[in-house]
């Protein structure tokens, strides 16, 4: 060994590596540590807005149901009033039907009882 080496060992001076290993090594944890806070943040809002966004599905589901349900029953009056509808026009076309009759037959009462009169 050199006299300089020896003499530095006896002053107290060594070479400094263990030092920089540390604080590399801190501060690598220290940005570990700092990108899992972020990323659970993230994961947290994320979370959040998707719970969020199910919570609405689940209600506009519920309202599509709903609809559903209102539009079976419309359906269904809406049927009910096209059989309404086409008994009403049977029930018309029976009573014109009747009416032409008994006007035809009036027609010829009249006629015949001119006829007895003459």
């Amino acid at each position: 060994m050199s006299y300089a080496s020896r003499s530095r060992r006896r002053q107290g001076v060594s070479p400094a590596i263990w030092p920089g290993f540390v604080d590399v090594l801190s501060t690598l944890l220290l940005v570990i540590i700092f990108l899992l806070v972020v990323y659970m943040l993230a994961q947290y809002f994320l979370q959040r807005s998707v719970s969020e966004k199910s919570e609405a599905l689940s209600e506009l589901d519920h309202q599509v149901a709903e609809l559903a349900d209102l539009l079976s029953l419309e359906r269904q009056s809406n049927s009910d009033l096209r059989s309404n509808i086409s008994q009403l026009s049977a029930e018309l076309q029976s009573s014109l039907a009747e009416r032409d009759a008994l006007s035809l037959a009036l027609t010829q009462s009249e006629d015949e009882s001119n006829i007895l009169r003459l």
